[in-house]
């Protein structure tokens, strides 16, 4: 019996966590979100733009969702976003920075990306909601099972779902 020494399993969910994630960073247009400034020697507003692009950091793609966006302060908690708008191209905003400190922004969407392949062979993606998928596990049309693996010193959990012909039917339909 071959036994797969212990420092392996971490390498292994790392590769899980990776095959999963690699679909998504194939697509060819990626969100960004650019400031004005970087460097702030005391509170102030800041002005940003952002958007969805083949080319990073250039505005030749659609605006990046407005409605999508958190800002979250150096103590943890939300900070508003003021002056939205958006273009054909891009999204612009300000937020005013009143604490010292680092302050994370992000395009934060609940949508799920996925591959199956018909009964003829062929493969298609779907994108939906979360909401989408709970209704077809209510429904049986689909079955959901959760895992929890170590990744590095982090434990996370991962969903299965398994979609029956009839709920990709039901997927696919206007």
């Amino acid at each position: 019996m071959h036994r797969t020494p212990r420092r392996v399993a971490p390498l292994a969910a790392i590769g899980l966590a990776l095959s999963v994630a690699l679909p998504f960073a194939a697509e060819a247009r990626r969100p960004f979100i650019l400031p004005y400034e970087t460097v702030l020697t005391r509170p102030g507003w800041v002005s940003f733009d952002g958007a969805v692009s083949n080319d990073l950091f250039y505005f030749t793609g659609q605006p990046l969702p407005l409605d999508s966006l958190q800002v979250l302060g150096p103590d943890g908690q939300r900070v508003e976003v003021a002056n939205g708008s958006t273009s054909r191209s891009r999204s612009s905003f300000d937020v005013q920075l009143q604490k010292q400190g680092t302050y994370k922004l992000a395009s934060v969407t609940t949508s799920l990306n996925g591959q199956y392949e018909t009964a003829a062979g062929e493969r298609r993606r779907w994108r939906g909601t979360v909401e989408q998928i709970g209704e077809l596990v209510r429904v049986g049309l689909a079955t959901a099972s959760t895992k929890r693996i170590l990744v590095g010193k982090r434990t996370i959990e991962v969903a299965r779902v398994r979609i029956t012909e009839a709920g990709r039917q039901a997927l696919v339909k206007p």
